[in-house]
């Protein structure tokens, strides 16, 4: 048995034990409170630091060179040119991930040195399962020039079947409406409370299935970072949308997701879509809403293509 392998089995029961604890049952569930989470976030914060010192003590009681040597990389660039986003068009691996994929644990570095390649660290702290990614997704860096591989670093706690990310990083990966002829679109200069942004029906009644079509939404401030919405369907069904972006990076005030796909819903027509205006946002703040069709397989074949 690999030192690995005993090493886990030694410790699985507590692992287990961990896994079941109550804090960590609400974060993969969603359910766990704006206030315990911001405490969370800020501790996490802090925890980087102090491994890193710990990697620091550990490496300077090395009994060798041979054992020294594995806390020795450097972050590669320190001048900022391998900053989130960063104008590096040779890099064709990229590494999106949480605080534990950022620079104070040196895990690109670590990738860097053992694979013989540019990783472009595309990773920061606070964006959960699906922050860094969905940023990622949607950058000029990606969009311009995508990587041959993405490593995708995230806490087993997180819930990988979730529809939600899903549906967001389908329609990122897209590029949202951009490219596609819109089905609908309007920009919408936001009051108040609910604001009625999309209505299929307005000139003439559209055949607008969930399971093909997703909606693209840019706002003319940046910084907004939380979206509610609702979609309407034309049978009355209608759906909550609440999307949030990390706090912790500058984001670019665009949410982009599919519409519903699965049984019972992606057959329905899609009739229109509410906005609630964020709070203490700018009274003049706008919102540039389209919806699409979803691209094809073959679509998305021949746009990669043409971008390598």
């Amino acid at each position: 048995m690999s030192f690995s392998a005993e090493a886990w089995q030694r410790i699985g029961p507590l692992y287990e034990a961990i896994l079941a604890l109550p804090f960590n049952q609400e974060l993969a569930a969603g359910t766990l409170s704006r206030e315990r989470f911001t405490f969370y976030i800020l501790q996490d914060a802090l925890y980087p630091t102090q491994f890193g010192r710990a990697l620091a003590v550990t490496a300077a009681r090395a009994p060798d060179e041979e054992a020294l040597i594995q806390f020795l990389t450097e972050p590669k660039n320190e001048s900022g040119a391998d900053d989130l986003f960063g104008d590096d068009s040779a890099a064709r691996i990229a590494l999106v991930g949480t605080s534990h994929s950022g620079k104070n644990y040196n895990f690109g570095g670590f990738l860097e040195q053992h694979l013989g390649t540019e990783v472009l660290n595309a990773a920061f702290p606070g964006g959960g399962l699906e922050g860094a990614m969905v940023e990622y997704l949607g950058s000029e860096a990606f969009q311009n020039n995508p990587p041959k591989i993405i490593i995708w670093e995230f806490s087993p706690l997180y819930d990988l079947a979730s529809d939600k990310v899903h549906r967001q990083l389908m329609a990122t990966l897209n590029n949202g409406c951009s490219g596609q002829e819109a089905r609908l679109s309007a920009t919408t200069r936001l009051k108040p409370g609910s604001n009625e942004i999309l209505v299929n029906g307005e000139n003439s009644l559209l055949t607008l299935p969930g399971n093909r079509h997703q909606i693209d939404l840019r706002f003319s401030d940046p910084s907004i970072k939380r979206l509610d919405a609702t979609l309407w369907y034309l049978n009355g069904r209608r759906e909550q949308i609440k999307l949030e972006k990390p706090d912790t990076i500058d984001t670019d005030g665009r949410f982009a997701f599919e519409l519903r796909d699965e049984p019972g819903w992606g057959e329905q027509n899609f009739f229109a879509l509410e906005i609630l205006k964020p709070e203490d946002s700018s009274p003049d703040l706008e919102v540039e809403a389209s919806l699409c069709q979803r691209p094809s397989g073959a679509q998305q074949v021949a746009q990669r293509a043409a971008q390598d």
